[in-house]
């Protein structure tokens, strides 16, 4: 089996213990699977959680401004449930070669 990726720009609500991310508003789906409305809805306001081992992550992200937006990356897992492995503020800068 494949698996499902999704990538999106977004905001993050409150971090929980055990290192879940709870999406407060997302601005834009870069990437996704191809699911049915009621899983594209759920990914408007989306609850991750992120690879075991990655508690430092959750502290970072909770030290960042409420403001701040983020570019997150994860797969869907078997389970229906989504798992965050790459968190990186959300710039506008461009890199030029």
């Amino acid at each position: 089996m494949t698996s499902l990726i999704a990538a999106v720009k977004m905001k993050i609500k409150r971090v929980k213990p055990g290192g879940q991310l709870q999406g407060r508003k997302v601005s834009s789906v870069f990437k996704t699977w191809r699911g049915t409305p009621e899983e594209m809805r759920r990914l408007r306001k989306p609850r991750m959680r992120l690879e075991s081992g990655a508690e430092c992550c959750a502290d970072w992200v909770r030290e960042q401004p409420k403001q701040q937006r983020y570019l997150v990356m994860g797969k869907k897992t078997g389970s229906g449930g989504l798992v965050a492995n790459f968190v990186l503020p959300w710039s506008r800068s461009r890199v030029r070669t």
